[in-house]
């Protein structure tokens, strides 16, 4: 009992045993995690970066950001969930109440992606219908076929897309469509109209049975004339040259980002949902093992087929395909051309709508999670039923635009803006919160108020100056002729201008807290400047985590250090490191590096209305941050302001200052002691949104 809701006081431990919902077992919320991970872009995005980028040598960048990016970032959302047992909003909101739009944008941005994502699903839906057809209506008949026979895709862009010019757009929608999407749509609803309680029965048979499939579609295509050369030009290759090049890690940096349904909220509602003695650190390690296991799998399972059809059309063209095409193209077109097509065929797709299922229901469930945490869902009684319907109605309304002539350029654009530039700013803003903002208030204890902020300002300092001098330097026509690779120059040299800034700052920062702390020994002055650098918030999270399978863990304790590092389901002295600076920085170099290419070149080509719903979504998503960093009242009930009349509680939420329920001493109030053998967090208050 106590282990389920350890960070409550015990006047309140029976309200929140009977509200707060929990997984079925620990295989139960693996399973969920694992089908939230494991997506569509594991069958068609992962093998096309594979072979694109020079075969083997992609997993070595992709391996390295798996481990020094995307996990750490999963471990993080992963532990921020248990250990404030609530979604997005409601862990940020806890770490300080101006924080909390960064979950709120979070939510929001997974909301939009699942909107298109359902789309994606209901073609696959359409082609899983016409795998029953004799003859396939996406095959090709006739003994010799060309690549532009493949490469036509009649099925695809006129009955399943209708697709239109995007210059001269009808706004049509396509009725199929439509109701493929309603179905689809009611499917996930059936998943996860009560929560948890449901997806966690759901998930035994979505997570293991397309895996199952994958492996048999494997078999069958390995057994193919070509399948060989498919997978030498998936995995058999060995350019070790692009390894120089600046893009196979940009690229390699993105899909290690964007695998893990990492910055959607969904791995901290997932999460908030086990109990704080849960091990998340071992969880980490299976979902993101497991999630690349299943993209290497699936990249044989697609490339055997490609190897097929290249010995059908006699041309190596057929592995520039990718993304959609790839999945409703060049593949349905390849299992035309097998012996038991329409089985094959109903495989094929039906795997595809089980692995897209596992990720859309996840995303409605993250925000699911935040709607039932808040003061709305406690002042109006809102269930998860009504609010999973609520959402799956509207997510449906939104996701017919994407059923229009014109849908499949407005998704492509929409899907840029929300991941290249949403999601990428939502992992900075998490990283910044816990590593920089998170026990700000006891490093001001620690060493005095100026000597940190001096610090954490020469950091965004050297970030600001590194991208500009990075990005200037690439915008030189005479820097772009004197570097093979000028990406990576340009880059080399921001970086140690940026970091050549810090280092000043730093020690500037460590001569402040000498003349205002004096310290006495070389130990005080060591601790200081640990004050100064260290990843205190980032701590905090590691001491939960650590102190499930050992109450006595602290941070900084060479014994408590050493046992980190030695047991893997442990969070480890480097996870602070990566939270607090690399990944930080990374992320900020990334996201600018997408914006000057999109500002200076249409993405896409696409007309400027289709990019302005990008650029609003992601501004919707910048203002969400913003506003409730200024305006932290937006977040909580307005009766909290004592006033009765409608004026009176709109000027005390545009009120800047925080609600009364927000002035705790954060870092006094949430720090981990032992009480009858179970991790405790001593009471936060619950004001989200």
């Amino acid at each position: 009992m106590a282990d389920d809701i350890a960070h409550l006081p015990k006047s309140m431990e029976k309200n929140v045993e009977e509200k707060r919902q929990r997984w079925h077992s620990t295989f139960s919320f693996i399973l969920a995690a694992v089908g939230s991970a494991v997506g569509l872009g594991n069958v068609w995005r992962f093998p096309y970066l594979v072979s694109k980028n020079g075969g083997a040598p992609f997993l070595i960048p992709y391996i390295l950001c798996l481990v020094f990016i995307g996990m750490p970032i999963l471990l993080l959302e992963l532990g921020l969930g248990q250990m404030f047992q609530g979604g997005d909003i409601e862990a940020f909101g806890r770490m300080h109440g101006r924080l909390r739009g960064i979950g709120l944008a979070s939510v929001f941005g997974s909301f939009i992606i699942v909107t298109y994502y359902m789309v994606v699903l209901s073609y696959a839906g359409m082609f899983f219908v016409a795998s029953f057809m004799s003859p396939l209506p996406y095959g090709i008949t006739g003994e010799n076929i060309t690549f532009s026979d493949v490469s036509s895709g009649s099925f695809f862009f006129n009955n399943v897309l209708s697709i239109g010019d995007f210059n001269n757009p009808t706004f049509q929608m396509n009725g199929a469509m439509v109701l493929a999407l309603a179905i689809i749509w009611i499917l996930v609803y059936c998943s996860i109209f009560n929560g948890v309680e449901t997806a966690g029965w759901v998930v035994y048979v979505t997570v293991p049975l397309p895996v199952i499939l994958i492996v048999v579609l494997l078999i069958r295509g390995s057994l193919l004339e070509g399948a060989d050369s498919g997978v030498n030009q998936y995995i058999g290759q060995w350019d070790g040259s692009k390894l120089s090049s600046s893009t196979i890690w940009v690229e390699a940096t993105g899909q290690t980002f964007f695998t893990l349904s990492v910055c959607m909220g969904v791995m901290t509602a997932y999460s908030s949902h086990n109990t704080v003695k849960h091990q998340v650190g071992r969880d980490e390690k299976i979902i993101s093992l497991s999630d690349l296991a299943i993209a290497l799998i699936g990249g044989f399972t697609v490339y055997t087929m490609l190897g097929h059809l290249e010995f059908l059309t006699g041309t190596d063209q057929v592995y520039s395909f990718s993304s959609i095409t790839l999945a409703f193209v060049a593949y349905p077109v390849g299992i035309s051309q097998v012996a038991g097509s329409n089985f094959w065929g109903v495989l094929f797709f039906l795997c595809l709508v089980l692995l897209g299922v596992d990720s859309a229901f996840s995303m409605v469930e993250a925000v699911t999670t935040v709607i039932t945490d808040s003061w709305l869902a406690k002042r109006y009684n809102l269930s998860k039923p009504a609010v999973s319907m609520f959402l799956c109605l509207v997510g449906f309304a939104l996701g017919t635009m994407y059923t229009m002539d014109v849908g499949l350029y407005l998704f492509d654009a929409v899907d840029h803006y929300v991941n290249s530039w949403g999601m990428i700013f939502l992992g900075f803003m998490e990283c910044v919160s816990v590593g920089w903002f998170y026990k700000m208030g006891n490093q001001f204890k620690k060493v005095g108020v100026l000597p940190v902020i001096l610090f954490n300002l020469s950091y965004l300092a050297a970030l600001c100056l590194g991208v500009i001098v990075g990005l200037s330097l690439m915008a030189s026509d005479s820097f772009q002729e004197s570097f093979s690779d000028p990406s990576a120059a340009a880059g080399g040299i921001g970086f140690a201008v940026g970091f050549g800034v810090w280092i000043v700052g730093t020690i500037l920062s460590i001569i402040l807290f000498v003349i205002t702390k004096s310290p006495n020994s070389m130990e005080e002055l060591l601790w200081g400047i640990w004050g100064i650098i260290g990843w205190h918030g980032v701590d905090r999270l590691r001491m939960m985590i650590n102190g499930v399978d050992n109450p006595e863990w602290r941070p900084m304790s060479w014994k408590c250090e050493l046992q980190a590092l030695l047991k893997p389901h442990f969070s480890s002295i480097f996870f602070g490191f990566f939270i607090k600076y690399l990944i930080p920085t990374i992320l900020w170099t990334l996201f600018f590096t997408t914006f000057r290419d999109d500002v200076t070149a249409k993405y896409g080509d696409y007309p400027i209305a289709y990019q302005i719903v990008g650029y609003l979504i992601f501004a919707t998503m910048l203002l969400l941050v913003v506003s409730v960093a200024i305006f932290p009242r937006l977040m909580v009930d307005p009766r909290q302001s004592g006033k009765e009349s409608f004026t009176g509680q709109l000027l005390w939420i545009l009120d800047p200052e925080l609600p009364e329920a927000d002035k705790i001493d954060y870092d006094n109030e949430s720090e981990i002691y032992e009480v009858e053998d179970t991790v405790k967090i001593n009471p936060m208050h619950s004001t989200a949104i």
